[in-house]
């Protein structure tokens, strides 16, 4: 209970106002869960002609939680591909380490968060030189991973 009390808080300083509602509403679906499922507990070593009844409910306690997140968590998490870059980082990368001309490209497309295969089917390149274009990318820049590539340009 712990944990889960930290982590809220964390959130809640770390998030924008209309976020902190969804994170304190999924808090409060958290505790009525918790006392939802107590209250079962108790009726269940009480009186045994009242646990049917209760079963749906305290099942439902532990997913309605869940699924309000799941609802709500693309306006909490952001994919990082999601983000327009940052066409000033981006200028900058591409004059600092001489990015070619393919490479630009390949760097754009990766930026959409493209796999490897939809980038050699856009381009009309095979794998491999999709492959070798992104590992002299990554050579160029000093880096090890799209991950970081994205960040560099997005900010």
């Amino acid at each position: 209970m712990t944990v889960f009390t930290g982590t809220i808080f964390y959130y809640l300083k770390k998030h924008k106002k209309s976020n902190r509602k969804i994170i304190l509403r999924f808090t409060a679906l958290m505790l009525l869960g918790l006392l939802l499922r107590g209250s079962t507990l108790y009726f269940y070593d009480h009186g045994k002609w009242i646990l049917p009844s209760l079963l749906l409910p305290y099942f439902l306690s532990n997913l309605i939680p869940l699924v309000y997140l799941k609802l709500k968590s693309e306006m909490i998490f952001k994919p990082i591909f999601a983000e327009r870059p940052n066409m000033e980082k981006k200028a900058w990368l591409f004059e600092t380490y001489q990015i070619t001309k393919r490479e630009k490209e390949i760097i754009n497309v990766i930026i959409q968060g493209k796999t490897n295969q939809q980038i050699a089917d856009e381009l009309f390149i095979s794998l491999q030189t999709v492959k070798d274009h992104t590992h002299r990318i990554y050579t160029k820049i000093g880096i090890n991973s799209r991950l970081k590539l994205v960040q560099m340009i997005n900010g």
